[in-house]
């Protein structure tokens, strides 16, 4: 029993630590990643720009894990001066009404987005195509006009760089804060320091199950 106890633990501090390297490694390339291409010439990874002087939200997607709700995305319809309509961009919630108050359009000059090109998942490619074949029944954009079904825009690759970061800040705080109360006894004896691990703890590991469902695993 003794050896399966440890066996487990071991197992567990060398999945933290997987974790915590992969939340430090794709937070600091989301911050330090930049660039300026034309979204129909970005490959996937690249951070493209344009100038949007229209936008709409397109839907709305329930992250859950087990039926418990971890969280939710926003993707919107954006388009550019000459009314083409070829990615969805996910941004935060108050995005339109910040950005596009004038029931969808921007208030003079547009708006420049910026983001990071990311593949679809197979959810996001149908809701992608069930929007398409809305727009083309009502004939709002033609054929060469269609939304990209693989890849949208994600303006929120620096916020959710930013949270990984932190999370994994956060792991280490909790990492050397249990080592040393388990080393001098304080989180045995302590209820009240019991109390605050405990809390901060659920807080960590709460913003990481956000993190990772809804800003997503990839680097």
């Amino acid at each position: 029993m003794k050896t399966k106890s440890k066996f487990l633990t071991v197992f567990g501090y060398v999945i933290m630590a997987a974790v915590l390297l992969w939340l430090i490694i794709s937070g600091a390339t989301a911050l330090i990643k930049n660039g300026s291409a034309s979204p129909d010439d970005a490959q996937k990874g690249d951070v493209c720009e344009f100038t949007a002087f229209f936008a709409d939200e397109a839907f709305e997607v329930k992250n859950t894990i087990n039926f418990i709700p971890t969280g939710k995305e926003h993707y919107y319809l954006a388009m550019s001066e000459d009314g083409i309509v070829r990615f969805l961009v996910r941004a935060k919630p108050s995005w339109i009404d910040k950005n596009f108050p004038l029931s969808g359009f921007s208030e003079s000059g547009g708006v420049k987005i910026k983001g990071r090109i990311v593949s679809m998942d197979y959810k996001l490619i149908q809701e992608a195509k069930d929007i398409n074949n809305v727009l083309l029944r009502s004939e709002t954009i033609t054929e060469e006009e269609s939304l990209n079904v693989y890849y949208y825009i994600d303006a929120r690759y620096k916020e959710f760089g930013g949270l990984r970061l932190l999370c994994g800040a956060g792991i280490v705080v909790i990492g050397v804060l249990s080592f040393l109360g388990s080393r001098n006894g304080m989180l045995q004896s302590n209820n009240a320091v019991k109390i605050v691990f405990g809390v901060a703890a659920v807080g960590i590991a709460l913003l990481t199950l956000y993190t990772l469902t809804v800003g997503g695993t990839g680097i």
